[in-house]
């Protein structure tokens, strides 16, 4: 599964969203990169535009693989 998923990524960007999206930078496309775990890893310049304060925040990572869907 790994190796399907590292080659499918590298490929597409992600779309990573935070509900209630109340505004533009509540949801973002990035360039993923895997790493070992259940956890998302994000840039702590992006970590406003999120209000994430990493007290069990629930964000949604969307992967549009389809030329309609990019």
């Amino acid at each position: 599964v790994w190796d399907i998923l590292d080659e499918v990524i590298r490929e597409h960007p992600v779309l990573l969203n935070r509900a209630p999206t109340l505004h533009r930078l509540g949801i973002q496309a990035f360039e993923p990169v895997l790493i070992e775990g259940k956890a998302i890893q994000l840039h702590p310049l992006v970590c406003a535009a999120y209000n994430a304060d990493f007290d069990g925040d629930q964000m949604a990572v969307h992967v549009p693989l389809t030329l309609e869907a990019q």
